[in-house]
């Protein structure tokens, strides 16, 4: 066998055995696919809410959002893309601790539901930057993402759950919607 076809089969060797060890290395990785928790929030905003529903979230959700629940992300990491104002947007549904102000962004960008899940907390210091928030890597205890996922966000200024996994999962996904029967006057209106 001449020296060329030993390194040929070298080569080929290597770069199969580079693709295993990565393909091993993915695997291990838990965000890297959609669990019963998120495929049953996706199920639900695919057959129970209107076609022409955007959804936000942290970006890396989007393609899920976009692919398997058959709406369109507010942001994702590629075919509607982000920018630095929808980053801050959605930084802030996440940490603010007023539901009113989660209502008017919502409104304001055109948002029907926010999708929440407990994957969220291995990016909260990247989300929570977005929003203005740094030098953190947990988000605010009273925050609408931290509430959201305890169970203790109960609808209000015209935001409400909608669906809710088990607490108790190992991936808990929670989705908000805009209750579009109250008014944006009604929402910010003091009781």
């Amino acid at each position: 066998m001449s020296l060329k076809k030993v390194g040929v089969v070298a080569l080929i060797l290597l770069l199969a055995s580079l693709a295993t060890i990565q393909g091993a290395s993915m695997q291990k990785g838990y965000a890297m696919s959609i669990d019963s928790q998120w495929q049953d929030a996706l199920r639900y905003l695919k057959e129970d809410t209107p076609t022409s529903s955007v959804v936000a979230s942290q970006w890396s959700w989007g393609y899920w959002i976009l692919d398997v629940g058959h709406r369109e992300p507010f942001v994702d990491n590629g075919l509607y893309g982000y920018d630095p104002y929808r980053l801050n947007n959605v930084g802030r549904l996440y940490i603010t601790t007023d539901d009113s102000e989660a209502v008017g962004i919502m409104k304001a960008q055109g948002i029907d539901y926010i999708v929440f899940s407990k994957l969220d907390t291995v990016a909260a210091s990247t989300i929570m930057g977005w929003g203005g928030i740094t030098g953190r890597a947990d988000f605010p205890r009273l925050s609408l993402f931290s509430r959201s996922m305890a169970g203790n966000f109960t609808s209000n200024a015209g935001l409400e759950v909608v669906y809710t996994s088990p607490i108790a999962e190992s991936d808990h996904v929670v989705i908000l919607g805009l209750n579009h029967q109250v008014t944006w006057s009604d929402s910010n209106r003091s009781p």
